[in-house]
């Protein structure tokens, strides 16, 4: 997701806040229904299904579309390209001589 120059914070935080606020919200009234309805045992048997299968969908999809996709990017620019290298470190790293004052 993207979000236009500026707002990025703002994007930020109304996503977690959606995701925290009714993702535990919602987490709590499924599981009191299921407490009331089903009874403790299984209603963490069903919640643990629930992650269980998450585990394994998320495990298809690493080797089944991610892992299919690797070798594809392109990362760094190609070597006779007259980009800038990312990351350079132009700023000089303090001593710890400057750092101490003389007492004398």
């Amino acid at each position: 997701m993207s979000s236009k120059p500026g707002t990025e914070a703002m994007t930020q935080s109304v996503i977690f806040s959606t995701h925290e606020g009714l993702g535990a919200g919602l987490g709590c009234v499924l599981a009191g229904i299921g407490f009331d309805y089903i009874g403790g045992h299984q209603t963490f048997f069903f919640a643990s299904m629930f992650s269980a299968f998450g585990l394994v969908l998320s495990v298809i999809m690493y080797f089944f579309i991610i892992r299919r996709n690797e070798g594809k990017m392109q990362v760094t620019p190609p070597s006779n390209s007259k980009q800038c290298i990312a990351f350079e470190s132009v700023i000089p790293q303090p001593s710890i001589h400057s750092l101490v004052k003389d007492s004398s």
